[in-house]
């Protein structure tokens, strides 16, 4: 069975040698939609923050189900923000295994090292992002905690 789609194979790394592969990061129903200027995004977005935070991270991260590619109109049905840097691939909310609010603000201080666009934590995950001004996206870098704790 093959995984291919607009010649990805969701299998392989997303930039050679990355913990993750373009499958991760592009969810089932969302492949086959995703344009040229979306993969160079999410190239970028794992060689600037999501290789760089599991290589401090020293331990597996993984990709919120609904990844970081959600162009319309998943972002909508998923309940994203209405200018959510995911929309362009830009943005990734990855977690620890075994997510505890503590594992993951450890993860934040670790992300916030590496000066993100937008870093967003939350009880089970952090929202990261790379600036996408190129894709038309005007936003602000931003910072904010939605803890329970």
């Amino acid at each position: 069975m093959t995984m291919t789609t607009a010649g990805i194979d969701y299998r392989h790394p997303v930039i050679s040698g990355s913990h993750f592969a373009w499958g991760e990061l592009i969810p089932r129903e969302v492949r086959g939609q995703e344009t040229a200027a979306h993969r160079d995004m999410l190239c970028a977005l794992a060689w600037t923050l999501l290789d760089p935070l599991r290589e401090r991270w020293g331990e597996p991260l993984h990709i919120h189900p609904h990844g970081a590619l959600r162009p319309e109109p998943w972002n909508t049905r998923w309940e994203g923000a209405p200018h959510s840097l995911h929309r362009f691939g830009a943005a990734a909310d990855p977690h620890p295994e075994n997510p505890t609010p503590q594992r993951v603000r450890a993860l934040a201080r670790l992300a916030e090292e590496l000066n993100p666009f937008q870093l967003g934590v939350y009880d089970t995950f952090v929202h990261i992002a790379i600036p996408a001004w190129a894709l038309g996206a005007h936003r602000f870098s931003a910072r904010w905690n939605k803890q329970s704790q």
